[in-house]
């Protein structure tokens, strides 16, 4: 059977969501369950963009010659804080019964 990921900004919001969507919800520590929906959520930012000395280790002291600092991509890099819950999201998202 296929299933619905909703994910809500966060965990408050999420049980709020399983109590309106219809059937009957069972809550894991990461998301809660029905036979038709999955609802996780966010817990805050899950990622932040990467400090320039992490792209390139020429940025780690500020030059003018270096700026302006435009790198060709953005890199993302998970918080700390709330790296378990991106985790978990990957994860749910990845599932082969999450068809939307």
């Amino acid at each position: 059977m296929s299933k619905i990921l909703v994910i809500a900004e966060k965990p408050s919001v999420a049980g709020d969501l399983a109590k309106v969507l219809p059937g009957k919800f069972s809550r894991t520590k990461t998301h809660f369950e029905s036979d038709n929906y999955i609802v996780s959520y966010a817990i805050g930012h899950l990622v932040s963009i990467c400090y320039p000395e992490e792209i390139n280790p020429d940025w780690q002291k500020w030059d003018m010659a270096n700026l302006p600092i435009l790198p060709e991509e953005f890199k993302l890099k998970a918080l700390d804080g709330t790296k378990s819950q991106l985790n978990a999201l990957q994860k749910l998202i990845r599932r082969s019964d999450v068809t939307r």
